[in-house]
């Protein structure tokens, strides 16, 4: 991803988490992801805000760098 893809992908996630300082992420629209046009009112009825922890936590992964590669 270029880098200023990168930084307005992350403007946009802690923007909305700051507005009215819900620390919810608004979701983001289908078309920003190219999905096609016959499908984008059924996937957007299935986005739901997020929590910001959701995008700044660490995961936490059993089994070692080779469960990465899988």
């Amino acid at each position: 991803m270029a880098p200023e893809v990168a930084q307005q992908f992350l403007e946009r996630i802690w923007g909305g988490a700051r507005e009215k300082h819900s620390g919810m992420v608004t979701p983001f629209h289908t078309e920003m992801f190219n999905v096609t046009p016959e499908r984008r009112d059924w996937v957007n009825r299935r986005c739901v805000p997020q929590s910001l922890a959701t995008f700044e936590m660490p995961i936490l992964l059993s089994g070692g760098a080779d469960a990465i590669k899988r």
